[in-house]
């Protein structure tokens, strides 16, 4: 990507347009990247710092939130990067929702 395009915004559509062409799997990857944009990793952190420690332990580190990699500098699908279930998930949510965490 040259400098002059750096500040240009591409629309959802032109992004998975993009990942689609460079990856070629039928969309997979691109769903996933939608999936992270679409994150509020900011907020989520916010909320789960306020949280009362409720978490889970991966690779020998303490979680307490799901949706961020455990250095806290990316945001992640966590069925995909933690292995966690749809039901895990919702669970969180749910808490995170209703103020439990």
């Amino acid at each position: 990507m040259k400098g002059n395009n750096m500040s240009k915004k591409y629309t959802i559509e032109e992004i998975v347009d993009a990942i689609d062409l460079s990856c070629g799997d039928s969309g997979k990857t691109s769903k996933e990247v939608i999936s992270i944009l679409e994150t509020d990793v900011k907020k989520n952190t916010e909320d789960y710092l306020k949280g009362k420690g409720k978490g889970f332990n991966y690779k020998g580190q303490f979680i307490t939130n799901p949706f961020i990699s455990p250095c806290g500098r990316f945001g992640v699908n966590p069925k995909k990067y933690y292995g966690l279930t749809e039901e895990q998930v919702k669970q969180y949510r749910e808490e995170k929702n209703n103020g439990t965490i």
